[in-house]
């Protein structure tokens, strides 16, 4: 369950990946990202971030992310 004094905000820099269909000229994508929000999870190969969590309905996330671990350039908490 998600408590509000457990919440920690969260910014998270990460490169996304990229693919191309059919043939195209070949260049190198500039796909560096950022999320903030809610830290719902630190596991050992992601972290979940959320952007809205509910006080009212127990574990009630919305639009959440999970970025894999070896995506992420930074990530840092939010005061």
């Amino acid at each position: 369950m998600i408590r509000q004094k457990n919440i920690k905000i969260v910014r998270v820099d990460w490169v996304d990946s990229f693919k191309t269909s059919g043939w195209t000229k070949y260049g190198k994508a500039n796909l560096r990202c950022t999320s903030v929000g809610v830290l719902l999870q630190k596991a050992k190969d992601r972290v979940i971030v959320a952007q809205t969590i509910s006080h009212n309905e127990k574990d009630s996330v919305a639009d959440y992310i999970e970025i894999p671990k070896c995506s992420i350039i930074s990530m840092r908490r939010l005061k």
